[in-house]
């Protein structure tokens, strides 16, 4: 019973989706893969799919997430508000590949947002997910230096140009003042091997999207 439901509710969703777009209450946002995505004009419902586009995304618009794809961390208490470590959790697209479609898609939320590093087969997971859903699905690029822009993109797609733009400007400050102290290290920057979890068995290669800090501080083994 719970299962018929579910799937009901969820092509109820769908349904209402399909006819707010037919009523042409969208605009058009070319995402960094070039897919030209209909949006609502205003956004007031958001879901990330992963850890990076959350924090992101939090950092503009808290009071727009429908629910989280990664917990966030117990130290966080008190410096995010409680309403916002109790929202749901739906995962990630990628990542834990645990992502709830059902309940994301029951949580109504206008847009999914990824951000980061493109997968090989982000294109096609990007449009497999929206025709899931019927939620439209949007990728953003960031790395290191691309971050300024990244913020500007989201800001434009959430309407929260002034507040991207805030952190935009303090980015960029940051970047450019490392740039110009790594360029004085020169070749003598510390030789540093990054391991990660319980057991040590993992590392951030170098040259890896996650190992972009450590590449630019230090000699990356």
């Amino acid at each position: 019973m719970k299962k018929k439901l579910a799937a009901l509710l969820l092509a109820a969703v769908m349904l209402l989706t399909t006819c707010a777009l037919a009523l042409g209450e969208t605009r058009v946002f070319t995402d960094d893969l070039g897919r030209e995505v209909a949006v609502p004009q205003e956004i007031s419902r958001i879901m990330p799919s992963g850890p990076l586009p959350q924090v992101y995304a939090y950092g503009i618009a808290p009071d727009m997430f429908v629910g989280l794809a990664s917990a966030w961390y117990d130290s966080s208490k008190g410096i995010i508000p409680e309403e916002h470590m109790n929202l749901p959790y739906f995962g990630q697209l990628y990542g834990s590949a645990d992502l709830n479609i059902e309940q994301l898609a029951l949580a109504d939320p206008q847009v999914i947002i990824d951000m980061g590093e493109p997968k090989k087969s982000i294109y096609e997971d990007l449009n497999g997910l929206e025709n899931q859903t019927a939620i439209p699905a949007v990728y953003i690029r960031s790395t290191l230096a691309t971050a300024p822009q990244a913020y500007r993109r989201l800001g434009e797609l959430l309407g929260r140009q002034e507040q991207a733009e805030e952190i935009a400007a303090f980015l960029e400050k940051v970047y450019a003042r490392t740039v110009s102290i790594m360029e004085k290290v020169g070749d003598n920057k510390k030789q540093v091997l990054y391991i990660t979890g319980d057991e040590g068995h993992n590392v951030l290669a170098k040259g890896s999207y996650q190992a972009e800090l450590i590449d630019m501080l230090a000699d990356n083994l």
